[in-house]
């Protein structure tokens, strides 16, 4: 028998009416205090009646999606000695400590009750989603490539549907996390209800990981992020590229968010310096750790009254979910933000994946490209000079050459002229006064 099942039932508000606990088996304890008070006051009477270590962690694990805060501010709980405990005492015999290399009961997975879910958390576009529920996910990029809006997005999206976000934050201030939220629509209201910010300052025990546990699975978030993995563990004095100490960092921070979320986990980490590798920085037991990778590409920098993209690619998906709607198995799609200049908000979007990832060179490439012409499209019909377009745009002579020969292989101008008097002269099909509307577009409509 479990320890959960020797020691503890839960009773609602309206059936209780006992003294506070004080030791005896079968009394009531009434906590005040709301949920976290009440993981609390669990521990202590289960350390009361004989019940310490892995069969206490055992008992929280079991009941902690029963264990409510009462409207009334109160929650209530029963101790309930050991069918084979002493009438005298009230003592049960010792509880045999759960152990992970006991046999795992079938049971539920061959019933169905636990299986893989496809990913439900952050949607794309087109209805598919990036997070998978009850999985830890690696996402990892270098500066700048929207990582930290990544998760925010998507707590986000759980807090509008009425789940809690958690997040572990060593980057970032209480102030930019509230700043960025409220720039992405979710009202004071809201945030004050589920969103849950831990920013550290300083490192965690062994103890202090056991409380994390309690104080996050008394909320039950649906989505939980750690920013990032590199920070957390230079505070706790471990190095990234150690194998044993990443398996500490993991035990110490990782494990107890995820034991604590109902939904998604998802760990931010820093892409490796060595440019040949695409994965996190340091030992590779940190990526086979994770049940998904994701890797952030830059693009385009974000900032206030600017537009931001990042590429979205699957580095691991052990269900294979992400992968099957993945351009080429691997393209997730693009990440693009946008900050409106005439009031701070911003909104986000993953695209589907219907062209190749475009990087940051070749964002900015198409960006110049788009700028010659809509400036040829001022005085369509004339001739234009390579000098007059480079003043007109304010660009090196190198760079207007580049993008002109580009326009010319894509057949979007055409040459005119001699060598030594080279002139451009914009296609028909960019021509407003030529267009067809059933078999042409505007430059750059539609495109990403």
């Amino acid at each position: 028998m479990k320890a959960a099942d020797r020691y503890i039932a839960l009773l609602d508000a309206d059936e209780v009416n006992g003294p506070l606990f004080r030791g005896e088996p079968g009394a009531i304890s009434r906590v005040k205090g709301g949920a976290p008070a009440v993981y609390a006051q669990f521990r202590e009477l289960l350390r009361e009646q004989g019940v310490s270590g892995k069969a206490i962690d055992e008992v929280l694990a079991i009941h902690r999606g029963n264990i409510k805060a009462h409207s009334n501010g109160q929650a209530h709980l029963k101790i309930v000695p050991a069918p084979d405990a002493s009438p005298e005492t009230g003592t049960a015999a010792p509880v045999e400590e759960p152990n992970s290399w006991d046999f795992i009961a079938l049971d539920d997975y061959l019933d169905g009750k636990i299986k893989h879910d496809p990913p439900t958390i952050l949607h794309r576009s087109d209805g598919k989603a990036l997070f998978y529920p009850r999985k830890r996910h690696l996402l990892v990029g270098d500066g700048e490539s929207l990582k930290t809006w990544t998760v925010f997005l998507a707590g986000c999206e759980v807090m509008k549907a009425g789940g809690h976000f958690l997040a572990v934050d060593y980057e970032n201030s209480a102030e930019e996390s509230i700043e960025r939220l409220l720039a992405l629509g979710i009202d004071r209201t809201a945030l004050a209800t589920y969103f849950h910010l831990i920013t550290p300052s300083e490192p965690l025990s062994k103890k202090e990981a056991t409380a994390l546990r309690d104080r996050v699975a008394a909320v039950r978030p649906a989505f939980s992020s750690i920013d990032s993995v590199g920070a957390g563990m230079g505070l706790n004095g471990l190095d990234p590229s150690d194998a044993l100490d990443w398996f500490t960092f993991r035990g110490l921070v990782v494990q107890p968010v995820f034991e604590g979320t109902d939904g998604a986990v998802v760990a931010i980490d820093h892409r490796a310096k060595d440019r040949t590798q695409v994965t996190a920085i340091g030992s590779v037991m940190k990526r086979n750790s994770f049940d998904v990778e994701i890797i952030a590409e830059a693009v385009l920098p974000f900032g206030r009254g600017r537009i931001g993209r990042s590429n979205l690619l699957i580095g691991k998906d052990r269900a294979g979910h992400l992968r099957a709607a993945s351009k080429d198995g691997k393209f997730f799609g693009p990440l693009v933000l946008t900050s409106l200049a005439e009031d701070g908000s911003v909104r986000g979007t993953i695209e589907a994946p219907n062209t190749e990832p475009i990087d940051s060179e070749q964002f900015a490439e198409k960006n110049r490209m788009r700028a010659v012409i809509k400036l040829l499209q001022t005085d369509p019909e004339r001739p234009w000079r390579t000098d007059e377009i480079r003043l007109r745009l304010n660009w090196q002579k190198t760079m207007t050459t580049d993008t002109l020969s580009s326009l010319v292989s894509t057949q979007d101008i055409t040459r005119t002229g001699s060598t030594r008097n080279t002139a451009y002269v914009l296609a028909e099909k960019h021509r407003p006064d030529l267009w067809d509307v059933d078999t042409h577009r505007a430059a750059g409509e539609g495109e990403q």
